[in-house]
């Protein structure tokens, strides 16, 4: 069967369930981050049969990237690869797949927020269907960080980190450098006035962002 060598292959010399596995050996995974490693697993079920998926960098947010395989009607986890998404994943039960999978579901910024304060899933199943607005007061009340949040999912400008925990802020400058990998040369020279100073308040931004997590390493 098919799906018999995915332990086995490799995708451009990086392998999805190798890298699973040792990811959840080392570090503790919040919700977002498991929902994520879901979704790579789903789809390189699917490469390996031969179905392609639209790359990373066609997406302008990351969460629409994973959102390919979240209707699980039309990518459904093959007979006897359930147990080893859930092996990989050091997960206890196969329910794991469907409510991190729901996950999915979730409106970007709720996504990116719920990923920079390590919200746990148990929460976050509570906001699946519910408007962004009823979703950021529930998340408002879990984190207490009411000046932290609007109801665009947006972080003040001013002092974004001063309550947040470090995990957190190395979601925020990992999802960041993401995004900015992402402004090839050509893509650069293309840009307008407004789009190029946008970018350059966004470097700068993240320039002070890192020049803070220096501060507190010291």
């Amino acid at each position: 069967q098919w799906w018999d060598r995915i332990p086995a292959r490799e995708v451009e010399g990086f392998n999805v369930w190798r890298q699973a596995s040792e990811n959840n050996a080392r570090q503790n995974l919040n919700a977002i981050a498991k929902a994520r490693q879901l979704a790579l697993l789903i789809m390189d079920l699917y490469q390996a049969q031969g179905v392609a998926f639209q790359p990373f960098e066609a997406f302008s947010h990351e969460q629409d990237y994973y959102k390919q395989v979240m209707d699980a009607d039309a990518y459904k986890i093959p007979k006897g690869m359930g147990e080893k998404i859930i092996s990989t994943m050091g997960a206890a039960h196969r329910n794991v797949i469907m409510r991190y999978r729901g996950l999915l579901e979730l409106p970007s910024p709720v996504w990116t927020i719920a990923d920079d304060y390590h919200l746990p899933e148990r929460k976050l199943r509570d906001l699946k269907g519910l408007p962004e607005e009823k979703a950021f007061a529930l998340i408002r009340s879990w984190i207490g960080e009411e000046q932290q949040l609007s109801p665009m999912g947006d972080t003040s400008s001013e002092k974004p980190l001063n309550n947040a925990p470090v995990s957190a802020t190395w979601s925020i400058v990992e999802r960041s450098m993401s995004m900015l990998n992402k402004l090839k040369p050509d893509k650069l020279k293309a840009m307008g006035q407004e789009d190029r100073q946008a970018v350059q308040e966004m470097i700068a931004t993240y320039r002070r962002l890192l020049d803070e997590i220096d501060d507190w390493l010291k």
